[in-house]
This record gives structure tokens, sequence and C-alpha cells, in this order.
């Protein structure tokens, strides 16, 4: 039975404190939380304070508060999951810190302190077990004794904290304040660089008079931390720093404010990375050990673990489970436990943790109810002699048998539980004669439940059809998370959750899918032994290079290009390499022979012929080499850990000699070989070569991330925008500059870098991609990790990014078709609409309204515009035959009210023509022909001109549309929401469609079954959302290039929407079969028998492209 706390499931227990116990945990939607649950001897009113105090620490470098509770009888707070080790761990583990990396670490503890702070609140607890470095750099935790500035002490001396880490002013009673914890972030620094607490004693007493009286020595720390620490240290609260002034002295430039100087530390603290951690999620178990398992026995996980999900506490015999479930069990036996032949489920969070049970339970909500009724119930039945008592009657038994036949996805019954249902049925016939009726339909439904193969045929078919909406549905999320290391498999599958299940949300697969930049990956096929992958030649090429050889791939083809043993007697043990620009020399760093320390061997070979160039040797050292070519051919940079030591020329043999030359994101070479440049702690570092001088004329502080442009000539700076430096006069150039604000909101982390070519720009920062064209942002893009590399084509148009042993490929043309029609086509929508069906058309001038028949050009017929009036608005009826016309007056004050003309549109003939008493507005005309609906919320009889009941709610600026079947209208309101209504009912729909941006265009599909809106963000350009009216299913939001302002939206018969601007078409389809088609084209192959069992199993294989 799972074990909840409010909404949260809990998975296992994290640890526990004086406080409460904590709690690893999943939310609803399957996210993984840590819950503490608070003791409850203290204050209802004093628990609440420190919660709603750790709710306002903004979440720099801490672990955000989620959600609290403090008014059940289990109080709890629920924060963000932290995967990974605490500092104390890691530095059991023999993790060391030093140098840079004690100064990230230092960097990201005072981040949080400041941030802490800043809210009002003092820790009182910080010690290494409270720093956990996750994924993204170190967060500090549990606020479970944090004090604001407004509590009072509930007790006179006493003392909460751990002694090693509290401040000497705590145990003279005096009440722990900031200085207390900055006290803690000293001692925390001392324990990280030396591995020992820096105060030890046998007893408490020990301990607190080494705290009094003594200094830990901090000679061992390097400069600045020295020195922030031994002031940290100091015994007099007055004198020591705040945490603000640790985070200033530590983080480089000059931030304006808080929110600045935290973005900074958080930046820096992005570089300390947490090694592999132990602590997968259960659902990141679970889909290991499904997939680990063969695909025959994939089919039975489903009926196994949905009856142990089903029965509970219960649970199932293995009988019951059958032999089937043994390789079952046997691959998810951490979450299961065997009792006498009884399996019970002991790890429920798991239906919450792993999405494929998250959906098997979905799918089968209402039935695992029934199906646990239905077998204790025959269980009982067998156990008792089989005896008529005790089976199933009435309604109770019709529930079991509909369910059985027909409401079963995945769960399966046994023989028992179909011989009981079989006994019931006939105990019911037998009972019931005069109900034939009724027991033919019973009789009905248990042959299709429980009797042979011939009979059942429908309830399998049935039954298939279920399975396969569920298999798409399930292999169209999978396509997602693919999407970004194998985008070739992720279109197919969406292929195949469309052809599966053709829904709403696989058709958003769909086209997300053809939306998305991925075109392929290439993933470098292993090497033997120990072995180190490059790549290079604008991330075309791919090197293996492993201990008999090497092995060069294209990368666009996944072509073996070349492939060279090591000559005799220069075999090598490689730990590292690097390809050039241009990917013809290749640079390896390996072990050298007989070496006692870590002494390493550079050795530069021809890449294709394996020619050795030329070879000298690193030095010994403590760190992981570093061998890394800037754009540059022939120069590349040696060194260890983040530190450049020389430049050496793979083809002349010369060398330049560093000093403290740092690059913890890669050394920047120009392509002309004239500078070398770094940034390290946000500070630049540039450097003219070959004279090894110093280039001060470029300022230190230019950005947080730099790069040289594809000529060599400039040197790029992103630090809020990206200015470029003219290395030649050490000016900055006129342009062309790039807002960068979108990425500099990404942090840029280690890792973060810019690439130029042409007029495009792109940089990339933890995850994210953001792409400039000609100055303007056109794609801004998160591929899941941080990429080791990043190159981008001359020609702009393709960029290619590595991570580890794969290099992903994207196309940075426009995702969307785009036209760009003459000027006489371009002008012809807002003066020239088409009737529907496309046979006539009229045109407007200032003078003159003007039909025409469409295929010949011929005038039919010409209507003259009054004098004082001008047309505001015109459109058709949804057949076609009534063009209805909006005139405005010109002298407002003299005719405040709107004319509205109907006019026949094949003769031109008026209809009627009549002066109304308020404007119109951009009015359109519902499907049956009558009904004008203006913006204003008025609804008018177009017959008489008379309002139709009280209308609808409306905004400022509201547009609407009609959809051309049925009684649907659609209204925009504030903050992007747009509401559908009902205009026979007179009532909105629910619920409402939420865009990102005001809408400034609605239009409906010719069938009426989409709505699309689009609508302008201040500063980031416009976005187009598509909905399914019939779901209220949002199917696409897509964000348009900043120069693509929409004028007029039209979805055409196919279903493709088109987005026309002053200068462009833009279309995109929505056409679920059409969008299959195009990706199935893209991909050029069909899923492969290996690729269909794994991620299809049990579904009968058919072609799908």
């Amino acid at each position: 039975m799972e074990t909840r706390i409010g909404d949260y499931v809990l998975a296992g227990r994290l640890g526990s404190g004086g406080q409460g116990v904590v709690y690893d945990a999943y939310d609803p939607e399957g996210r993984r939380v840590a819950v503490k649950v608070l003791h409850t001897e203290g204050s209802r009113d004093r628990l609440a304070k420190e919660a709603a105090a750790a709710g306002r620490v903004a979440s720099y470098c801490t672990a955000k508060v989620l959600a609290t509770d403090l008014t059940g009888g289990r109080p709890y707070i629920v924060s963000e999951y932290v995967a990974g080790p605490s500092l104390r761990r890691a530095v059991r583990e023999g993790r060391a810190f030093g140098g840079d990396d004690l100064h990230r670490l230092a960097t990201a503890v005072a981040t949080a302190l400041t941030s802490i702070h800043d809210a009002g609140v003092v820790h009182r607890d910080l010690k290494p077990d409270n720093v956990l470095l996750g994924p993204d750099g170190p967060r500090v935790i549990d606020f479970g004794i944090a004090r604001t500035a407004d509590m009072s002490l509930t007790m006179t001396g006493v003392i909460a904290g751990t002694p090693s880490y509290m401040a000497p002013e705590v145990f003279t009673g005096q009440r722990a304040g900031t200085a207390a914890d900055v006290f803690a972030w000293g001692a925390v620094m001392v324990f990280a660089a030396t591995g020992e607490d820096p105060f030890r004693g046998e007893t408490m007493g020990a301990v607190m008079h080494q705290v009094l009286s003594a200094q830990p020595d901090v000679s061992a720390l390097p400069d600045p931390v020295r020195s922030l620490v031994k002031a940290a240290l100091a015994k007099d609260p007055e004198a020591r720093p705040t945490a603000r002034d640790l985070l200033l002295a530590l983080v480089t430039g000059s931030p304006a404010n808080t929110t600045e100087l935290l973005v900074a530390g958080t930046r820096t603290a992005g570089g300390v990375r947490s090694p592999g951690h132990d602590d997968p999620s259960l659902g990141a178990l679970a889909e290991d050990a499904y997939t680990c398992l063969a695909s025959q026995e994939r089919r039975h996980v489903a009926p196994v673990l949905l009856r142990l999900v089903a029965m509970g506490e219960r649970g199932a015999t293995t009988a019951e489970l059958g032999p089937q479930a043994e390789p079952v069990l046997r691959a998810f036996r951490y979450m299961v436990a065997t009792d006498d032949e009884r399996v019970v489920l002991t790890r429920p969070a798991i239906v919450h943790a792993w999405p494929r049970l998250r959906e098997w339970v979905a799918a089968e909500r209402e039935g695992l109810a029934m199906l646990a009724e239905i077998s204790a119930a025959a269980r009982a039945w067998e156990d008792h002699g089989r005896r008529d008592g005790d089976l199933l009657r009435g309604s109770r038994l019709e529930h079991a048998l509909t369910w059985a036949a027909t409401g079963r996805t995945h769960a399966t019954l046994i023989a028992r539980e179909r011989d009981f249902l079989q006994a019931a049925t006939g105990l019911t016939r037998r009972q019931a004669q005069r109900r034939r009726a009724a027991t033919a339909v019973l009789a009905t439904l248990l042959a299709v439940a429980v009797a042979a193969a011939g009979a059942a045929v429908w309830q399998a078919r049935l039954a298939q059809d279920q399975r396969d909406l569920a298999t798409g549905r399930q292999v169209t999320a999978e396509a997602g998370r693919l999407r970004t290391t194998d985008p070739v498999k992720a279109m197919l599958l969406n292929v195949a959750g469309w052809r599966l299940a053709p829904d709403t949300g696989t058709k958003a697969g769909l086209i997300d899918a053809v939306r998305a930049p991925e075109r392929a990956a290439f993933r470098l096929p292993a090497v033997a032994g120990i072995g180190a992958i490059a790549a290079g030649g604008n991330g075309r090429l791919m090197a293996g290079v492993g201990e008999h050889g090497v092995r060069l791939h294209d990368v666009p083809s996944g072509r073996l290009t070349a492939s060279w043993p090591w000559p005799p007697g220069q075999a090598q043990t490689p730990a590292a390499a690097a390809l050039s620009p241009s990917g013809r020399i290749l640079v390896v760093v390996s072990r050298a022979e007989k070496a006692t320390a870590w002494d390493a061997r550079v050795t530069a070979w021809d890449a294709r012929s394996g020619r050795k160039l030329r070879e000298r040797f690193l030095g010994q050292g403590g760190e992981l080499p570093l061998v890394r070519f800037g754009d540059h051919e022939s120069l590349v940079a040696l060194g260890r850990g983040t530190g450049v030591h020389v430049l050496w020329d793979t083809l002349d043999g010369r060398t330049f000699e560093l000093t403290d030359f740092y690059a913890p994101d890669g050394p920047l070479i120009s392509a002309a070989g004239t500078h070398a440049a770094a940034v390290h702690l946000g500070a630049l570092k540039l450097v003219r070569l070959p004279v090894m001088t110093a280039d001060d004329r470029v300022p230190r502080t230019c950005g947080s991330v730099a790069a040289f442009s594809p000529d060599g000539r400039r040197l790029l700076c992103a630090d809020g925008d990206i200015t470029s430096w003219d290395l030649a006069t050490g000016r900055k150039t006129k342009g062309p500059h790039w807002r960068i604000s979108a990425l500099d909101q990404m942090n840029m982390v280690g890792g973060a870098g810019l690439r130029a070519a042409d007029e495009v720009m792109v940089g990339y920062a933890g995850d994210a991609i953001t792409v400039w064209a000609a100055g303007k942002r056109i794609l801004e893009h998160r591929i899941g990790a941080e990429p080791q590399a990043v190159w981008l084509e001359p020609d702009g148009a393709t960029l290619r990014y590595q991570r580890d042993d794969t290099v992903v490929t994207l196309d940075l043309r426009p995702r969307l078709p785009v036209t760009r029609p003459s000027r006489a086509a371009g002008r012809s929508i807002p003066d020239a609409d088409r009737a529907p069906g496309g046979r006539l058309r009229v045109s407007a001038t200032e003078a003159a309204l003007r039909g025409w028949d469409s295929a010949s050009g011929r005038p039919l017929w010409t209507h003259p515009i009054p004098a004082g009036w001008r047309v505001n608005r015109r459109t058709f009826t949804a057949d076609g035959t009534v063009h209805v016309v909006g005139l405005q007056t010109i002298d407002y004050v003299a005719r405040p009210g709107d004319r509205l003309v109907r006019l026949d549109t094949a003769t031109g003939r008026v209809i009627d023509d009549r002066t109304l008493e308020s404007d119109l507005g951009h009015f359109v005309v519902a499907a049956d022909g009558t009904t004008l609906v203006s913006p204003t919320g008025a609804m008018l009889d177009l017959r008489t001109g008379q309002k139709i009941g009280l209308g609808f709610s409306v905004v400022d600026h509201s547009v609407v549309a009609a959809s051309p079947v049925g009684p649907l209208i659609a209204v925009s309101g504030t903050q992007g929401r747009i509401t559908l209504w009902d205009i026979h009912r007179r009532t909105p729909l629910t619920p409402s469609l939420q865009a990102d941006a005001e809408t400034r265009l609605l239009a409906f599909s010719p069938d009426g079954s989409l709505v699309a809106a689009y609508g302008e963000q201040w500063r980031d350009g416009g976005v187009v959302h598509v909905w399914d009216t019939a779901t209220m299913t949002r199917l696409a939001a897509v964000p348009l290039p900043d120069e693509h302002a929409v004028e007029h939206l039209l979805f055409t018969a196919d279903l493709t929407l088109r987005m026309t601007t002053r200068r462009t078409v833009l279309e995109l389809p929505t056409d679920g079969d059409r969008l299959a088609q195009e990706l199935c084209d893209r991909a050029g192959r069909a899923l492969t028998p290996a690729e269909w069992e794994r991620h299809l199993p049990g579904v009968p294989r058919r072609p799908r492209c």
C-alpha cells in the first residue's frame, strides 16, 4: 500500500534530524521531490514562519521550496530533489577540492547564503552534509532550523546546529545570526580543502574549546579563498565579512544589483560537476529493467505489474501471476517481495515515478478496482468449495462482465477468475429464466470475455485496438525523449505512434517532429580497450582512438573514411585526443612508457594516413591532460586540468609558453594564429602571438563568453549583448551586434560559448542553444544536456554539436515552408478576397467594390462606395453566396454608427443596407449565415439588423473568429486567454485556451476542427498556436522569427495553416497523414525489426513509412 503525504507518494527515507524526517517522494506528475515531515512538538506558528521564510529564498544554489502544508496532523515542506552526493560523502570518497574547483565551490555556497540572507533568513546549520553536489552545481539544502530575523528564541541557551560548524558566539548563549552562517561557510571550505572537520575533539566540551580558542590551518587553501576563509573564521562576529562581501570578492565584474550578483555566482558555481551518482530515480531503474528484458518478456510486464498494483498489500500468488511472470519478477526484484509464494509490490511509488507504468495504470484506472474485486471473490469462491453463495450477482456481475469483455487494455484474467465469472453467469441464467433478454446480454458478454478463440475474435480485436492506442501514445512520448539523441528514430516512432493512435496527442508529436531542427545523429562505434574520442572538421569528422589504432568516420554519411594501426613499437594508451579544424591533424595524448607518475606523451599524426608528424612530452602532473584545437589549423593547446601550459605548432614544432592561462571552457586560438584568448572567472585574457604579450586593448570585462570570428580578425564578447572588437585596432566595431538577453538568462555556466559564420551567430550555455541571423533571433532550442563542442558551417545553415560519443546535426534553415510571392500576389491577400469555393472573388478600392470571375479574371459587377464612407471590414458567409461589408463613417461626430451592407456575391445585388447605432469592429459571420458576431460583444441578426440576446463578454481589443461549420466562435481575452462560445446556447466552453501572447488574429479550419491564434510577445517576436476544438488540446505553439509579423491567418482545404506577412507566406501543415509522410521522406528509412521489437513489443510489424 502506498504511503502518501498530501499529494506526494513516499518512495523511501533519505534521512532524519532534530526537526523531522526527509523522504524521497514523487508528485502527481511523477517529478521526484524531497518531502520533509516536521516534528510537531514546537509551535505551529513557528513552523509556519520557518516554512514561509524558506519559501522566500530565491533558488540560487539552493534547493527551491515547492510547497508546504502545516495545517494537518503531519506538517511537511516539499523541496526540489537534488540528485547528487553530499559534500561530505564526495570528500570521503576521494573528491579533492583545490584551485578553481575550490573557488567555484566557495562561490556556490556564498551565493546560496547571499540568497538566504537576502530573504531575511538565517540557515543556522550549514555543514558539509547540507551541501549537495548536483548535476548543475552545488546546492545548499535543509532550512530545518533556519530562522528569520523577527523570530525570538524559544528557549534561552538552546544550542541548535552541528558543533564543528557552529560559531563561537552560539556556545556563549548568543543568538545565531547571519555572521554564524559565514563562520560555517569558512569551516565548510576548510573541510572541502583538507578532508577534515576544522574543529575536532573526542567530547562536546573539547569541540567547544577548539571553536572558542583554536585557529584552523588554512595554509593549504589558495588565494583569494584562503584570505576570505581566514576572515570568515574570526572569533568576533563583527569582524567577519557578510555573505554578500564574500560573493563580491569571489566573482568578477561589477554586478549592479543583488540579482545580477546571484546570477554571476550561480554561473561560476555551475563549473563544479557532480561525479557519476548511484541514486537513479525509481522510474530510471524501472525503465532499465524493462529494456533488459527480451521483447517477448516485455509484453508480460504490464499484466504482472497491474495485477500487483490492483491487489495492493494483499499481493498475488506466483500461481496467479503465472510462469511468464518469472523473468519480470527477476528484473523488477528491487520493487517486489516474495513470501510463502505470495508476491507483494514493495515500492508502490513506482506507479508515479515510471511514465510507462503510469500510462498503463491510467488506461486501466477504473478497471483495477474491478480486477481486485473479481480476484478476491474468485479466491474466496475457490477456498469455500465453489459454492453458489459466493458468486457475484445482479449489477455487480453485469459490471464485472462488461469490464472483462470491453474494458481491459493490459490487464488479464486467470483461469480461476474466468471460471468464476462463467459459474456466476450460469447461476444467473438458472435463477432468471423470465429475464431471458438480460440473460442473453450477460451470456454474450461472458462469451466475449471467456469463450474459446473463435468466439472471442472481436474481443481480441478490440483489446488489440486499445493496446495499439496506448502503445501509440507511449511511443510518441518516447520519440520526444529521443529527438535530441537519435532524431531519425524519433521521427519514425512519431509516425508509428500516429498510425497506431491517430489522436490529438500523436498529431501534436508529428507537428513538433516536423518543426524540430534535429536532422541526424551519428554515434561513434566503440573502440577496443582504453580509448579517446575527437571530433573536428566542423563536426563532420569523428575519430575513435584506441589501444590498437585509429578509426576515422565521416559524420554525415557514417562511413569509415580511414583506419590505421599504431606503427610497430609505437603503441599508445590514449587518454585524450583532438582533431584540427579541417580534420587533417590528429593529436593524441597517451601515458608515457615506464613512467612513475602521470607523464604524458603528445603525438601529432596525419589523420588519414597515420603518418607521425611530431612528438613531445607534456610532463608529469596529477590532473588530467588537456589537448584542444582552436580555429587555427596547426596550433594546439596543451596543459592539465583547466590550465593551458603551451601552444604547440604540430607542423613546424614551435612552442609558445603560457603562464596563469586558465581556460575552463577551452582556449581560443584565432584562425590567423595571431591571438589566443580565454575567459576565466568572468575575466578575459588575450595574448598576442607569437610575441606572447598581453593585449589589454579589449576590456577584461568585455564578456563572460568570447569567440574569434571565422577570419580571426575580430573578437566577439557576450555579456548581455554580443559585441565585436577589431583585433588590429583594439576598437569596438560598429556591428553587427546581437541582443543576447534570452541567452543571458540561461546562466552561462561552464561549457558556454559562441560560434559565428557570415551573418549567423550561435550562443550556447548549459543545454540551451540560441541562433541569431542578421541580428535577429531565429531559434532557441534545448538539447537536454551540455555539449562538449559546437560547430557552425560557413554558410550558417547547419549546426553540429557533440555529446560524448555522438554528433547531432541541426538544420538552421526555416522550419516552416516559406515563399516570397511577387508584389502583386503579396498584396492580393488584403485587397482581394476569394469567396468560399474559389469561383468568385471580390476586391475593394476606396471608390468601389468589384466582383470577379476567379478563373478568367473577367469583371462581373461594381458597387460604388457611398461618399463619406469607407470599407472597414468585409467577409463572406460560410457558403460564399453573400458578401457582408461594414462601412465606417469618415465623419465620426456626424455619424457615430457603422453601416452594414449585404451583397449577392454572384451579381452584386444589394440585399440590404442598414445604418447601425454602434460600431461593428472587425466582425465575423457565423456558420448559419445570418448571425454577425462583433468584437464589441454584440451579436446581430443580419436579416433584421437587430441585436440577438445579451451577447458575450469581451475586453478591449478583443478579436473574434467564427467556425465555418457549427455554432462555435472564438473570442480573445486578457493575458493570452481565448474562449470558445456556443452561440446557439449562449454559453462559453471550458476550459479556456491559453496562448503565450496577446492575440492579434484568430482563424478556424474549414471543417471547424482546429482554431489558430497569432500573438506578439514583447521583444520576442510572434507566436502561433493551434488547438483541436473538440478536445481543447493544444497541437502546436510555433514561435516566429522577429521579422515575421503575421498580417493574415488562413487554413487551406487540406488543413495547412498559411501565415501571411508583409513579405512572406509561411505554411504549417496540420494534417496527420501529410505530416507522417513528410517525416518518412525526411528519415529515408523505416524502423528495423529490432527497433520495432524494442519500442513496440507485441504490436504486429506493419510498414509505417
